[in-house]
């Protein structure tokens, strides 16, 4: 059986109320050429039994169940061994995509022979409300590389690339760092920034969730302190680590703030 063009790699965690949506938003694709790799982290409400159901009727479904939850980097990763196409996407569980994404995406990936992507995004609630556009939303990149410190200072701040809205040519050096629970996307993001050209799509072909309990305390004291080891692992300075990290806490914070402010 030939391989498909682009894999996506979903993973899974108590998102039951959500999955039909998701997979009917990848099952809606204009590209047909893909594979879906769903993997369930152990969830104890009914995902596993929604995937496995969407399985049977259609075999570029894939479930993954783990018995041990083991957390989303390590997850997807599961996740990425799998893969068979040459392109990956990725898909949270409680995100959806337009129509267009996958096609749209991959064309735009080939003219400009990137090694990576992103798309705009629309931020909704639980319940589907579109959330008041702020500055992660308005900020455009255009195509992107990683040369400097300054161009890095600059990604890391506002951090734009969402994971739902990413697409990368498919190798073993696609890998999430499984000891980083908070951080794990901005490592490997600038893990590739540094390998080869990214660019950013500007349509908003992502609906990307935002969920009230999602961001905790606790969250937020784990997203400081993994900030400080990415930024290490880059070789950044104190000065531009302390200032990067406070601004991105405020980003944070602001994005918990906005959940319950619908449009």
């Amino acid at each position: 059986m030939a391989s498909p063009v682009v894999s996506i790699v979903t993973p899974v965690y108590n998102a039951g109320e959500f999955l039909d949506k998701t997979l009917d938003s990848v099952i809606a694709q204009s590209l047909t050429d893909w594979e879906l790799i769903a993997v369930d982290d152990a969830s104890p409400d009914n995902s596993l039994e929604v995937l496995q159901e969407y399985a049977a009727s259609d075999s570029r479904i894939k479930v993954v169940a783990l018995q041990e939850n083991q957390g989303p980097g390590a997850v997807r990763n599961i996740g990425l061994e799998k893969t068979t196409g040459e392109y990956v996407a990725f898909l949270d569980a409680d995100d959806f995509w337009h129509p267009d994404k996958l096609q749209l995406q991959l064309d735009f990936m080939t003219r400009n022979d990137l090694l990576f992507s992103s798309t705009g995004l629309r931020r909704i609630n639980r319940e589907g409300a579109l959330i008041t556009p702020g500055v992660l939303t308005r900020l455009k990149f255009g195509l992107f590389q990683v040369r400097n410190e300054k161009q890095f200072r600059r990604l890391f701040i506002i951090n734009t690339i969402c994971t739902s809205t990413v697409m990368v040519r498919n190798s073993d050096a696609v890998r999430f760092p499984p000891s980083l629970r908070v951080t794990q996307d901005l490592y490997l993001w600038f893990e590739l920034l540094a390998k080869g050209k990214y660019g950013h799509l500007e349509d908003e072909l992502t609906d990307y969730r935002i969920l009230a309990g999602s961001i905790s305390r606790e969250s937020l004291d784990n997203s400081y302190r993994e900030l400080l080891e990415v930024l290490e692992h880059f070789n950044c300075d104190w000065r531009t680590r302390i200032i990067l990290v406070i601004k991105h806490l405020q980003i944070c914070k602001g994005r918990k703030k906005n959940v319950e402010n619908p449009v």
